[in-house]
């Protein structure tokens, strides 16, 4: 399937709209929550998130049309930034797609889109998959290129107007989610995100 003159494989439907309240949210994760991860420390990062959008500082929010389904809001950032360097990017979503709570699901679009980016701009990749993958007891994506590779500087200390790496570990982190990255020069670069069941899923699974 080609979307916007992208590659998009999907092997699972496509998210329906949900839009939970925070109260219902933070019922859920209550609920939920695994005895090794600190629910103060996941509602603090709530509220962090919920105060940075009121205050107009985060990347752009996801539009409408995208906000439940994060491959076709990923297939759309080539277009959005303009690129016209020919490259090959796939969006791969695995599994039986679930809705994600929103706050989290705009944080993974948040990162997701920083790290495309670097990698449009910096990498030098002539491939760039970003790879969706609703598991039963997580959610995890993976952004991964053919480039050069990171600095090893950029690594501690990111790019001057980008989200760095260490912040992206940060933020994933406070979600209780887990941020790794391998990357060597003229190897290329995956980086992956995995967030806990618990944490990442609203109730229920939607199936087209």
């Amino acid at each position: 399937m080609w979307l916007d003159g992208l590659p998009l494989v999907y092997r699972s439907p496509y998210l329906s709209r949900l839009r939970p309240a925070f109260g219902e949210m933070r019922a859920r994760l209550e609920d939920q929550l695994p005895a090794t991860l600190r629910l103060s420390r996941v509602l603090e990062w709530m509220r962090h998130v919920m105060e940075e959008s009121r205050n107009a500082v985060r990347t752009p929010r996801l539009s409408n049309s995208d906000s439940d389904d994060l491959g076709q809001a990923f297939s759309r950032i080539p277009q959005d930034l303009g690129i016209e360097v020919p490259i090959d990017v796939r969006i791969i979503v695995l599994g039986s797609v679930r809705k994600l709570h929103p706050l989290i699901r705009d944080e993974v679009y948040h990162i997701g889109r920083e790290l495309l980016v670097n990698a449009f701009r910096h990498s030098g990749a002539s491939c760039i998959e970003v790879e969706l993958e609703y598991a039963p007891k997580r959610f995890r994506m993976a952004v991964r290129d053919d480039g050069c590779g990171i600095d090893p500087q950029v690594l501690h200390t990111g790019r001057e107007g980008h989200w760095g790496l260490p912040e992206m570990r940060e933020r994933a982190e406070r979600m209780g989610a887990r941020f790794r990255v391998w990357s060597r020069a003229a190897a290329g670069t995956e980086i992956e995100l995995s967030i806990p069941n618990s944490i990442a899923f609203a109730s229920g699974t939607v199936e087209k």
